[in-house]
């Protein structure tokens, strides 16, 4: 009855006081959770980092990349397609847009193929072998567009025939050009009425769905079309695999961002996702400094904690005086405060580890995907033993110090502590 009558006291004679201990509480043991799942993240980190030798390797074959290859850090998204639900330019624009400003430096290109008749892709009988592709996408150097190189290496592989290629304006401007293999477009009965030349402008314009593009350059035996990103028909139907390619790996987090835009506009369809290479060096200090701010942070929590007791103490001193003086001895004062506090730790302890693991853990484990390991049952009750064990010896110190002045001198208002 006692303890009771106490904590009833103590709740409602310092309403600030004893919500100022409950708030300190909960946050502790908040951050608390929150430090063991990046403490546990850091250290899984760098195990997986020692795990792996330097440099990027191919989980097949194990063999390391080689930078130097065309295909390093070259990336495909595979996904599910139909003639009942086709995929179309417009999205796969929409999701390389999003891509091109999330990671606009570590990007040095992407495209795909598509064609305006939705039969082309579905029926083979229709076109013949040498079926002309429509490719559309950006030519980038470290996120800036960069024409040059592509049309050196068409010349370079005997690809180019005639005229120029596009122009970083061109590319952004929504201009209807192209460059076509002539060639292929007329033996191909897909582009049927759809190539004319003027003979007075001596140029050849290629029209599909209903929009007019200039040829301003010829391939030669490569039996495709390109388009710049942004003059691409957003109802063309996009036939072949998303590729992109990167200067340098992801971090962690940049691979959870281009998951996400994965997610985003291919949820429905059954997206396969490319093997990306990941760096972790960034992602470790990060990892790091929010350790840092995690332990900081928890101490100087205990430490508002042990100094709100200790001010506790002291407001109650006359409540200590009145129950030695009726016979109560140090040690049934200490077992009594003890165990008020303690009974309120070990309920606030609860409500605050409920509240991280069904509202805080998932939010967690979305940036540090190694902190799963911590938050489980076992774990759960080992941290609440320790931190029952802890304050329960820095209180034992605590209030024996307060407590075993004399009546005469608590009614005073005793010394400092």
């Amino acid at each position: 009855m006692i303890l009771l009558s106490n904590l009833k006291q103590f709740a409602t004679k310092n309403r600030l006081i004893f919500s100022l201990f409950l708030l300190c509480q909960i946050s502790a043991v908040l951050i608390l959770f929150f430090s063991m799942g990046v403490y546990q993240n850091y250290n899984e980190s760098k195990m997986q980092n020692q795990k792996q030798p330097e440099g990027l390797f191919d989980e097949r074959t194990g063999e390391e990349y080689d930078k130097d290859d065309p295909s390093y850090l070259l990336y495909q998204l595979s996904y599910e397609n139909s003639k009942d639900k086709p995929l179309k330019a417009g999205t796969v624009k929409a999701f390389y847009r999003d891509l091109l400003n999330f990671i606009p430096n570590k990007l040095d290109g992407f495209g795909t193929n598509c064609t305006f008749d939705l039969d082309a892709i579905f029926d083979e009988n229709k076109v013949d072998a040498m079926q002309t592709y429509i490719n559309f996408g950006y030519q980038l150097k470290n996120g800036e567009i960069n024409c040059t190189d592509e049309y050196e290496n068409l010349k370079a592989d005997g690809w180019w025939k005639s005229g120029r290629y596009f122009t970083k304006e061109e590319y952004i401007s929504n201009k209807k050009v192209c460059v076509a293999d002539i060639q292929s477009i007329n033996e191909n009965p897909l582009f049927d009425g759809m190539l004319k030349y003027n003979k007075k402008k001596k140029k050849y314009y290629l029209t599909t769905n209903n929009t007019k593009y200039e040829v301003i350059g010829e391939f030669q035996n490569l039996g495709c079309i390109d388009i710049p990103f942004e003059a691409v028909d957003d109802n063309f139907y996009v036939f072949d695999s998303l590729t992109f390619k990167l200067n340098t790996p992801l971090t962690k987090n940049e691979f959870a961002k281009i998951k996400q835009l994965y997610l985003k506009y291919f949820s429905d369809r059954q997206v396969e996702l490319p093997e990306i290479a990941v760096s972790d060096a960034e992602q470790v200090r990060f990892y790091n400094t929010n350790l840092i701010i995690a332990i900081v942070v928890a101490i100087l929590v205990s430490i508002n904690l042990i100094l709100l007791f200790k001010y506790i103490l002291m407001t109650r001193r006359k409540e200590l005086a009145i129950l030695r003086i009726t016979g109560a001895t140090v040690n049934k004062v200490r077992r009594l405060y003890i165990l008020e506090t303690m009974i309120i730790s070990i309920i606030l302890f609860i409500f605050s580890a409920c509240f991280f693991d069904v509202f805080i853990k998932d939010i967690v484990l979305s940036h540090y995907e190694y902190a799963y390991v911590v938050y489980s049952l076992k774990n759960y009750c080992i941290t609440f033993l320790l931190y029952i064990l802890v304050i329960y010896i820095i209180l034992n110190v605590l209030i024996y110090r307060h407590i075993k002045k004399t009546p005469i001198s608590l009614l005073k208002g005793g010394e400092i502590i």
